[in-house]
């Protein structure tokens, strides 16, 4: 398997999965929020018309089930958990999506536009949050099929900096990525990669031994043609439905770097910079990349 050292463009950086033995509800704090509340657009750069309406951003605000990255419930109704994202999406003029599973009526009321839609989810699983969005969009795009393009973002560490949908090549899967390795991410990694491959060890040091010295890509950005990016997500829910020690527990990292690291979509990878910013730097005012994620 080729090496992703060859896909490094540049500015690749750190994720870091936590979870913690209790589950709280609650609004995730990060440590950029103040940097995201002084968040500035130049008005005068913004575009004059909307974006194309078949070319789509999607995000996901599920409250319903656990965020075991980071150890809680997402609070109900709360703005700031897609207040980047939104504002964002938005200021260019682009189509976005955020697929929910319990937001009031009156929340998606006052927060769609010409922009921004809600969705319900069709098909609510047992799938731990981060996973479950994959299958949202795979149902989409198939309930869906004028969508020409779409990327799938974090909600609420992502800012779309530039529209991410020029000059894409239908192709090639655009996904995040960090500085570490697989290997070097291994002490965290290990127990999502044992519950995806169900504990199977021979597995599992086949995963170790093939994707150790490449780049840890990273779930929070993805997007493609719909072609390419379906093939990808229908990947993902192969390695999501294979792994039967716990579905609540399921890790889309583990899936993401095992899926895209195969031979089908390996050599179509294209990561870093200006895709992305350099990860968890909080590098707000870079106008150069399409998205910053943290």
């Amino acid at each position: 398997m080729r090496s992703v050292n060859k896909l490094v463009l540049s500015g690749l950086c750190v994720f870091c999965v936590s979870c913690g033995p209790t589950v709280q509800s609650g609004t995730p704090k990060f440590e950029h929020t103040s940097l995201y509340d002084d968040l500035k657009f130049d008005e005068s750069k913004r575009p004059a018309v909307p974006w194309k309406r078949n070319h789509v951003i999607v995000t996901f605000y599920f409250n319903q089930g656990e965020d075991l990255q980071r150890n809680l419930q997402w609070k109900r109704d709360d703005f700031d958990m897609i207040k980047p994202w939104h504002r964002s999406v938005e200021w260019n003029k682009l189509r976005g999506v955020v697929f929910y599973d319990s937001l009031s009526e009156e929340f998606i009321n006052k927060y769609s536009n010409e922009c921004i839609e809600f969705r319900k989810v069709k098909n609510k699983t047992k799938y731990q949050v981060t996973s479950e969005r994959f299958l949202a969009v795979l149902d989409y795009l198939q309930d869906n099929p004028d969508i020409e393009y779409i990327f799938l973002t974090d909600a609420s560490d992502v800012i779309v900096r530039r529209n991410p949908f020029m000059g894409l090549q239908p192709d090639t899967l655009y996904v995040g990525s960090e500085k570490d390795t697989v290997k070097s991410s291994w002490n965290w990694l290990l127990g999502h990669v044992r519950i995806l491959l169900n504990g199977d060890e021979r597995k599992i040091s086949d995963y170790a031994s093939k994707l150790g010295d490449n780049v840890l890509l990273n779930a929070g950005v993805s997007g493609g043609h719909r072609d390419i990016y379906m093939k990808f997500l229908e990947s993902m829910k192969e390695a999501f439905e294979q792994s039967s020690t716990s579905l609540e527990a399921s890790s889309d990292m583990a899936a993401l770097n095992w899926v895209l690291y195969q031979p089908e979509f390996v050599s179509k990878i294209k990561t870093g910079y200006p895709i992305h910013s350099v990860f968890k730097v909080f590098d707000i005012k870079n106008q150069e990349v399409v998205f910053i994620h943290k």
